[in-house]
């Protein structure tokens, strides 16, 4: 399982932690050597990304706010699993 990542760390909120991953593939055939390009199953679409926000403590208030404005909510996902059924069974959870 692979994808690309940008991270972000609070500079006014040390613990606070957000990443964006795109370009989600699983691959259960080839190794992934730089410069090869991508094989195997597209597990998301180039089109969504999966954000991550992690925090140390509490989720700071104005955080809260901007998620619930969006209509974010909290849901656990396992890229790796997803991946691995997408490749093998063609079955994602998104």
């Amino acid at each position: 399982v692979w994808y690309d990542r940008q991270a972000f760390v609070g500079i006014y909120e040390p613990g606070l932690r957000v990443t964006l991953d795109t370009g989600l593939f699983a691959n259960t055939r080839h190794l992934q050597l730089p410069g090869i390009g991508r094989r195997g199953t597209v597990v998301l679409s180039d089109r969504l990304g999966i954000l991550e926000v992690k925090f140390d403590s509490s989720v700071p208030r104005w955080l809260l706010h901007v998620l619930n404005r969006h209509g974010l909510m909290v849901e656990r996902v396992s890229k790796y699993c997803s991946g691995m059924n997408s490749a093998f069974f063609g079955r994602t959870a998104f």
